[in-house]
């Protein structure tokens, strides 16, 4: 075909080429069929280079998106793990201080209870002492 007087310009042919990617890419994945919209074989050759790069520029976009969001979850999921073990971490350092704290006191029961057994025998001991002098 040849250009007619009724065929849209390189300009028009382009605008019409990135709003119909654009639409494509949000609404229909591609599944629209814009092969050759025009009349003339100049507004279809323009339409379709514009097309086909304004697909690929907004899948790119759309890539990079994604790439962001996977990244900002993966931060997000190291952050809630490095959360995680520093609440372990208290966690098990507070159980090892009540387990000490624990320990000191029974052996200061001990230490008491030996005290008082001894205290007790002391008596004893020193009435068997003078019993043999």
């Amino acid at each position: 075909m040849s250009h007619l007087w009724n065929c849209p310009t390189d300009w028009e042919a382009r605008g019409r080429a990135r709003d119909d990617a654009e639409f494509d890419l949000r609404y229909g994945g591609g599944r629209y069929d814009y092969r050759n919209p025009y009349d003339c074989d100049e507004a279809n050759d323009a339409y379709q280079r514009e097309y086909r790069r304004e697909a690929e520029r907004l899948e790119e976009e759309r890539a990079m998106e994604r790439a962001a969001e996977r990244r900002r979850e993966e931060a997000r999921q190291e952050e809630e793990y490095w959360m995680r073990q520093a609440e372990q971490e208290a966690q098990q350092r507070a159980d090892e201080d009540a387990y000490w704290a624990e320990q000191e006191e029974m052996a200061l029961q001990s230490a008491q209870a030996v005290g008082e057994f001894a205290a007790a025998l002391s008596p004893n001991q020193s009435d068997a002492e003078g019993v043999d002098k």
